[in-house]
């Protein structure tokens, strides 16, 4: 990212500083409490987690939870809607980053019918095997809007970029440094989220 400045590198370097410390696996439940201990089980509807205390194993469905971390896998979980549910009913899925913007990668299975992202605008045809769409919200209630996907179909890089500037546009800084770059993928969406959530990290 050529064009972004000191101040937004040294900003990003503690985003990945802070992921990496996280080491042990934890649920945050919607009241806001956080238990560690060692994740057991986690699917799209269920999470399950044996206290460190060593009390019995805990079960939490997604609308009983904020997030939750796999430390083995590295990897973040967050509730949101699954797209094209009638109920929608919340699932689990990886959340790439976590604060004020969720961002949020989403896998379907092979598919010969239309996956239409809510927010999106575009109607994408999962015909072609397994696709991995990067999705975000700004809060738990915000518009899903699609900044990339694994499909050959996708919306311009300008119209993708568009998206990413209207959720962090409030930060000039960020919002400059985006304007200025030259490319747009999937490592820079993730790094320009992160910055936003460090800098505006809630208390």
């Amino acid at each position: 990212m050529k064009s972004i400045s000191a101040l937004l590198f040294v900003t990003l370097w503690m985003a990945n500083f802070a992921v990496g410390q996280t080491e042990k696996d934890f649920v945050v439940t919607a009241l806001g409490d956080t238990l560690y201990g060692q994740i057991t089980r986690h699917r799209e509807r269920v999470v399950k987690i044996k206290p460190a205390d060593g009390g019995e194993v805990q079960t939490f469905t997604p609308e009983e939870t904020r997030q939750f971390y796999v430390a083995k896998k590295k990897s973040r979980y967050a509730p949101i809607d699954r797209p094209n549910d009638m109920n929608t009913r919340e699932i689990f899925q990886r959340c790439l980053s976590y604060g004020r913007i969720l961002l949020f990668n989403l896998s379907y299975p092979n598919s010969s019918g239309g996956m239409g992202m809510p927010g999106a605008g575009v109607s994408v045809q999962l015909s072609l095997g397994k696709g991995d769409f990067i999705v975000a919200q700004k809060g738990k209630y915000g518009r899903l809007l699609e900044l990339n996907n694994q499909t050959l179909f996708k919306s311009s890089k300008e119209t993708r970029k568009s998206r990413l500037l209207e959720l962090i546009g409030d930060d000039k800084e960020l919002a400059d440094a985006l304007k200025a770059e030259d490319g747009f993928n999937t490592e820079m969406i993730v790094e320009y989220v992160e910055a936003y959530n460090t800098k505006h990290r809630s208390s």
